[in-house]
């Protein structure tokens, strides 16, 4: 071979065009999937987030033998706002949902970084936790639903607070890739 043929040899216009038109099919192919796959991540952070906070919640009212609250709080001072806005704990000695008398802020959960909504169904349809000092929810059951921007409920995530305060995941039992709550029927977003 001579170093002419060396130079000058390379691929035609129309292998270009099949290798690239393979790459964009290729690419049309993976971008869902990545895209399902950064949501599933992000709502993961959100539960693992949420079930911090709750974990500080119940270890702050047994350690400090008194109720500690965990509500949504668009400030990071008060309960109010969305869940999906930021949420607050803090140690609610007369457990009046509010930051008074001996009461101390324990943390703040800044804004959900995913896009979606959270949402909390609990017994008594309360919009906030409260943790008693013998570590159990004031009778407040219930769980905490993700659903991302999409509303894509194979993506949803839902964590189960259980009347002892302990927490665990919702999952998917019968495989059908829709995880089912507590009561046993699918999430919902």
């Amino acid at each position: 071979m001579s170093i002419k043929s060396k130079i000058f040899s390379g691929y035609s216009l129309f292998e270009l065009l099949i290798a690239l038109a393979i790459a964009s099919v290729l690419l049309n192919l993976a971008i869902p999937g990545y895209a399902n796959f950064i949501e599933r991540n992000q709502a993961r952070v959100v539960i693992e987030q949420l079930q911090r906070a709750i974990s500080l919640a119940r270890q702050t009212a047994v350690n400090e033998g008194r109720m500690t609250t965990l509500c949504r709080s668009k400030d990071g001072k008060h309960c109010g706002g969305k869940w999906q806005e930021g949420f607050i704990v803090f140690t609610d000695q007369n457990g009046d949902r509010k930051i008074n008398g001996k009461d101390r802020l324990v943390e703040v959960f800044p804004a959900l970084a995913a896009k979606g909504t959270l949402i909390f169904r609990a017994f008594q349809n309360k919009q906030y936790l409260q943790m008693t000092a013998q570590g159990f929810t004031n009778y407040q059951n219930g769980n905490f639903t993700f659903c991302p921007a999409s509303q894509k409920t194979e993506l949803a995530q839902q964590l189960i607070i259980n009347r002892a305060g302990r927490t665990y995941l919702a999952r998917d039992r019968n495989e059908d890739g829709i995880k089912e709550g507590a009561s046993g029927k699918p999430i919902s977003c």
